[in-house]
């Protein structure tokens, strides 16, 4: 099929200088025709401006969403189908040094059991899931990484 668009000039308000010997620019998007000369124009016309969005802001949010993300799949990994629905990790803080990326999580369970298992003899099942973040952690951010996991009751 062959399509043909007419474009109003009054929707063309950006375009009105190109357009002003035009009532309609006829464009065939199947085969390109009349597309390059509106390209060349918007190249042409277009200006330079600031970037929009803080990039220290999304990078810094970037950032901890990775980590959450990792920090979840590694408690889906160390207690499978048992705990890891019913835990919700709160980001703290990551933090850059000079040569150490500190990543803090608050791990919130809903029972003081929950709690135990968690944290497991000694603290051996935390420090399981620290070590594995931490791990993947340094393979993604490509600097030593400092994973401090706590938990708490009450969601």
């Amino acid at each position: 099929m062959n399509y043909s668009v007419l474009v109003p000039l009054e929707v063309c308000d950006v375009l009105s200088d190109f357009l002003k010997r035009y009532d309609h620019v006829r464009m065939n998007f199947s085969v390109g025709s009349g597309l390059s000369r509106l390209q060349m124009y918007l190249q042409n016309s277009s200006r330079r401006s600031p970037w929009l969005i803080d990039t220290e802001l999304y990078d810094r949010n970037y950032r901890m969403d990775i980590a959450e993300e990792i920090i979840r799949e590694k408690l889906f990994r160390a207690y499978y189908k048992e705990i890891p629905y019913a835990v919700k990790i709160l980001m703290q803080e990551i933090r850059h040094d000079e040569a150490t990326v500190t990543v803090r999580a608050q791990l919130s369970v809903a029972s003081s059991s929950m709690k135990t298992i968690i944290i497991g003899t000694k603290g051996s099942a935390i420090k399981s899931v620290e070590k594995a973040a931490q791990c993947d952690l340094e393979k993604i951010y490509q600097s030593n990484v400092r994973v401090i996991l706590s938990v708490s009751v009450g969601l």
